[in-house]
């Protein structure tokens, strides 16, 4: 006894049957009919479609996308370039966009939202991972708030370490102990004098010539000190030395040994002489010489 084979559609109409040893070449799709359930094969064959429709789809959100969309369906969209998922949790299901264009499979910083500790992105369970704060660990020493990144200096360690900042000013830096204080290659060493073997260039100012054995200062160039400045050899002014005023108690020009003693211009166009803080000597502008405010004889 011979056996025969029907073909059915979706809908359950024969469209073939085939009998034994028959080659058909009737096409048709392909149902799954499962027992006791009259539309288990055909609605788990359409719902199969619906998931394999994003393959060829190339619409755009809001005017696009599979036609029949299941919640958690992904497809990708050729004209956006985008991975989207049809998310029905929202107030009215819409394509979401999973991966945004241009953007891969990255993750973004977005400017203000600060760095905390942490190391992953962290966001709501229904919001994109592409939005959320990205949370990136701190070493010991950096201190991260909402807008800013700061060292303390206080724990952090800076052995080995290599900067070169274009156009930058160091403020101030100090060398103790041991340490060494690197410029241009040439050491300092914390503690310690430089010797005559280490060549250093310095910026100078205005008005200051450096040679190969001295510095040479024009005429432009005002001294302000602080504290006593010593001199200890012979220096030769070929200019003017302008010094203030004076008193007698605190003559212009004085002494190591008596700083009481000296003198100083008293008046204008007038020189006077102080011995232990008081006034002895007094020469006019028309040359006439006082003592103790006493004429005592004309110079000229």
């Amino acid at each position: 006894m011979s056996n025969t084979y029907t073909i059915k559609n979706s809908s359950g109409s024969v469209i073939a049957t085939i009998n034994e040893t028959q080659k058909n070449s009737t096409s048709t799709s392909l149902v799954l009919h499962g027992r006791g359930a009259k539309d288990y094969g055909f609605d788990r064959n359409q719902n199969l479609i619906y998931l394999m429709e994003h393959f060829s789809n190339i619409g755009s959100p809001g005017g696009g996308g599979p036609a029949n969309s299941i919640d958690g369906q992904l497809w990708w969209n050729r004209t956006e370039r985008g991975v989207f998922v049809w998310d029905t949790s929202l107030g009215s299901p819409a394509w979401t966009s999973v991966v945004p264009p241009s953007e891969g499979l990255g993750f973004n910083v977005i400017a203000g939202t600060g760095l905390t500790g942490g190391g992953r992105p962290v966001g709501s369970p229904n919001g994109s991972p592409l939005t959320t704060t990205l949370h990136v660990g701190a070493g010991p020493g950096i201190i991260v708030t909402a807008d800013a990144v700061s060292i303390d200096e206080s724990t952090i360690v800076h052995d080995d370490l290599l900067n070169y900042v274009a156009n930058e000013h160091i403020n101030h830096a100090t060398v103790n102990g041991l340490s060494n204080l690197f410029i241009g290659g040439n050491a300092l060493i914390g503690n310690s004098l430089m010797t005559s073997s280490v060549t250093f260039d310095v910026v100078v100012g205005f008005g200051v010539t450096a040679n190969a054995n001295d510095i040479s200062i024009d005429s432009t160039i005002v001294f302000r000190t602080s504290g006593n400045q010593t001199i200890t050899t012979l220096k030769r002014f070929t200019g003017q030395i302008l010094g203030a005023s004076g008193s007698a108690s605190a003559p212009a020009f004085s002494f190591a040994g008596d700083t009481d003693t000296g003198f100083y211009r008293s008046a204008a166009n007038e020189l006077s002489f102080s011995t232990g803080g008081s006034q002895r000597f007094r020469i006019e502008a028309g040359g006439v010489l006082h003592s103790l405010n006493a004429t005592y004889e004309s110079l000229v």
